[in-house]
């Protein structure tokens, strides 16, 4: 029997540092003969030595890896350059900010083989101590800092919930996915492609398994923890909400859901934001701000969709592009103007 071969597909922007331990991790990995794998990596046009990294690593490794250029900004073009350049029947995801646990990869596959599922995603724990976890709430370690699937005691494999998608920070998708369904979506600049993927796999009747102990773990900078980082993390997610609302459900619900969430924001988010700040009670302020900085996000995009012509909005859309996230938060070196 032919042993299938897995491609994993990690896209990177000016993170050599964090690329190299993820490529490590990724050639640790444990699979006894079950499939094959090779590691395709896709450099968006970075200026640190990426390259140069990826290139030092495969010399000595007995796992085969692919160096690829994408000029074009934008981590969607990245990954859809990774699946022509990739061999796999299955393609695996991770981020370069991300290192995995050994049987990562093993634990996709056998519950894909489990299941018969064409798309499994797997948990991201946050790689931060427990007491700075507790200073961040739960809401915000999932829409900003993309943990998932942290607290799953029994480790077996099950379906998404509703509301629940798997990301390319930690999925396995048989190829065969995306001749039915087509690739990530490039138009999308501030991120999210991967949502929008997952949604149309849903619709498309594919099931969508979570595999609990599949693990990887998402690195966390300091920079991730600051005020711009969340604000910036919020709006991209404002904005995708809106595009999916516009995108899957049309102009006129639109519209009625962001008159719905108009109301929430002032009605329900702002007070409770006064409330906690008189109270102070910093984790809570900061779960409304975040609920605020993404109505607004939702609500710029959705005057971008409704009305193009008035409200093109081009610095903001910029300000939000998906690469800007590697610079969010860094202190400005000394005599920078920025």
């Amino acid at each position: 029997m032919e042993v299938p071969l897995i491609t994993v597909l990690i896209p990177t922007y000016n993170r050599a540092g964090m690329l190299h331990d993820a490529l490590e991790s990724v050639m640790a990995q444990r699979h006894n003969g079950r499939f094959d794998y090779e590691i395709v990596v896709v450099d968006n046009a970075s200026t640190d030595d990426t390259k140069a990294v990826v290139e030092g690593m495969a010399q000595g490794s007995r796992v085969p890896v692919k160096y690829v250029h994408e000029p074009q900004p934008g981590v969607a073009q990245a990954r859809n350059t990774g699946l022509r350049r990739s061999q796999g029947a299955w393609i695996a995801f991770m981020d370069d900010d991300e290192y995995a646990e050994p049987d990562w990869l093993g634990e996709l596959y056998d519950a894909a083989a489990e299941t018969g599922a064409p798309h499994v995603g797997g948990a991201v724990h946050l790689d931060l101590p427990e007491a700075q976890l507790r200073q961040i709430a739960p809401g915000c370690r999932r829409t900003i800092l993309r943990e998932r699937a942290a607290s799953e005691e029994s480790g077996t494999p099950r379906l998404f919930g509703r509301r629940e998608f798997p990301g390319t920070d930690n999925q396995l998708v048989k190829r065969e996915v995306f001749d039915a369904v087509g690739d990530f979506d490039g138009n999308m600049r501030w991120g999210s492609s991967d949502m929008d993927f997952a949604l149309r796999v849903r619709a498309a009747g594919y099931q969508q398994w979570l595999a609990p102990k599949s693990v990887v773990y998402h690195r966390t900078p300091p920079n991730r923890l600051t005020r711009e980082y969340f604000r910036f993390s919020e709006l991209k997610t404002g904005l995708g909400l809106a595009y999916f609302d516009h995108r899957y459900r049309g102009p006129v619900r639109m519209l009625l859901l962001w008159l719905a969430r108009t109301g929430q924001a002032f009605l329900v988010f702002l007070p409770r934001y006064l409330m906690w700040t008189v109270a102070r009670d910093h984790v809570r302020t900061l779960e409304q701000r975040c609920l605020l900085w993404r109505f607004a996000g939702y609500s710029r995009e959705a005057l971008a969709l409704l009305g193009p012509k008035l409200f093109k909005q081009r610095r903001f859309f910029e300000s939000v592009e998906f690469r800007k996230g590697v610079t969010k938060g860094v202190p400005a070196e000394k005599g920078s103007s920025s």
